[in-house]
């Protein structure tokens, strides 16, 4: 009894950090968008370099003040490590841009052979790509520092692997519900994106695979002309949708079209697979955490 008791008030207060940590990202986030709004920016370009520079402060420096704050542990424990073991953070945040970008252009590959999407047009703007490119790596970084760096691994440690992937995956899905266009399967897709990011995180045990993901999945989204969690962003390809939303994602963009979805599931397997293959086991036990 005393044991189950033990589990559960662990559990209970992994969670209740869990939120907190989201509550205190959405609000620092806020709060330095609030500021940077004084500086009155009218163009896009630097809107979007102002609104990288709020995400990357506002939310990391919340993961940051609570893992220092209330954890009263060090920065470093939410998976900032660049080299030392088997851990190279360049190598890791490449191979996983690679693998976010290389999983959209899969998918509008599946898309347009199946005539749900048609490429129309396409347009190029050096300060568009560059802007996005700085806007999604700061909002990488920041929401990787917050919902992998803190939340997966305060409720993993609490609850186990298993638990703290599906319960971090949907308080990821649960904010981006304030997106626009938002639906059951865009609430589905970015469950899978978190529990995928969240695998990544787990079995490397660093932040910078699943930043490299959610970097280049973000960023080719735009490229290429679906919108991004809902959200209109420039590109550089323009399409034309047809079908059923359900199949190509319609308004919300790729991350709420069954596509997405079985590539997330598959992708979140292999990734098993192959880490469970070559470690043995699966890491970020609390035994093995550091305290």
């Amino acid at each position: 009894m005393g044991r189950t008791s033990s589990v559960l008030r662990d559990g209970i207060l992994g969670l209740l950090k869990a939120v907190i940590a989201i509550i205190a990202y959405a609000l620092g986030v806020t709060l330095m968008e609030f500021l940077f709004s004084r500086l009155a920016v009218s163009d896009t370009t630097l809107q979007m370099l102002v609104a990288a520079a709020s995400t990357l402060i506002g939310g990391t420096g919340s993961a940051w003040l609570m893992c220092t704050l209330f954890d009263r542990k060090p920065i470093r424990v939410l998976g900032y490590g660049w080299t030392g073991g088997e851990i190279n953070g360049g190598r890791n945040l490449l191979q996983g841009f690679v693998l976010g970008a290389g999983l959209i252009l899969v998918g509008l590959g599946v898309l347009t052979v199946a005539g749900a999407v048609n490429v129309t047009g396409h347009s190029f703007s050096g300060k568009c790509v560059l802007s996005s490119f700085v806007l999604f790596f700061c909002v990488a970084i920041a929401e990787e520092s917050c919902f992998r760096g803190y939340v997966t691994r305060n409720i993993a440690d609490a609850m186990g692997n298993i638990w703290g992937l599906f319960v971090s995956g949907i308080l990821f899905s649960i904010p981006h519900l304030l997106n626009p266009n938002t639906s059951v399967m865009s609430f589905l897709g970015i469950l899978a994106a978190g529990v995928f990011l969240g695998a990544a995180y787990v079995f490397t045990r660093n932040l910078w695979l699943a930043t490299g993901i959610h970097f280049g999945w973000n960023f080719m989204q735009s490229m290429v002309g679906f919108n991004v969690s809902g959200m209109d962003m420039p590109g550089v390809l323009t399409m034309e949708f047809s079908g059923t939303d359900f199949w190509s994602g319609g308004k919300f963009g790729f991350e709420a079209s069954g596509v997405c979805l079985i590539l997330l599931l598959l992708s979140t397997a292999l990734l098993v697979m192959h880490y469970r293959t070559r470690n043995g086991q699966c890491p970020m036990e609390p035994s093995d955490r550091e305290a």
